[in-house]
């Protein structure tokens, strides 16, 4: 609790820093348009995979030809796909990120006064994750960045 009143000190900066911290996850607009792009990507080499197995079944193509452009595409979807996945899983992430930070700014900026109790989910808003060093080395860092 005292790491806690050491930031409603500081309340202001520490509000600044969060806001900060929660547009930076929350500014999706590029990794919407990136994910837009890689599914568009995905979609057309699925496409250029099934027009090559078409034409392969319609015209006699040169064998060792036909699977080097299909393995081509083939790889280049997967990677396309596996890029497509990371992002959506971070973009998953980020927004439970953005509304725990919410909680702690609308948690702070309603305080009036220092924490005299424990609360978790105000423990969980402002904690993003703790390092053990050592039994005697434990340290904290805050959504903040703050580690302490």
């Amino acid at each position: 609790m005292d790491n806690l009143n050491e930031k409603f000190a500081n309340k202001e900066e520490v509000l600044d820093n969060l806001r900060a911290i929660r547009n930076l996850l929350s500014g999706g607009e590029n990794t919407l348009q990136q994910q837009t792009a890689l599914w568009q990507e995905s979609q057309l080499l699925e496409e250029q995979i099934q027009a090559l197995i078409m034409q392969n079944a319609r015209i006699a193509m040169d064998q060792e030809k036909y699977q080097e452009e299909f393995d081509e595409l083939v790889e280049r979807h997967r990677k396309v796909k596996q890029e497509y996945e990371e992002q959506a899983l971070a973009s998953e992430q980020d927004i439970g990120r953005v509304a725990q930070i919410d909680y702690f700014i609308n948690t702070l900026e309603e305080m009036d006064a220092p924490v005299t109790e424990f609360d978790d989910q105000l423990w969980i808003s402002m904690v993003d994750h703790v390092v053990v060093h050592s039994k005697d080395d434990i340290r904290v860092v805050y959504r903040d960045g703050i580690e302490k």
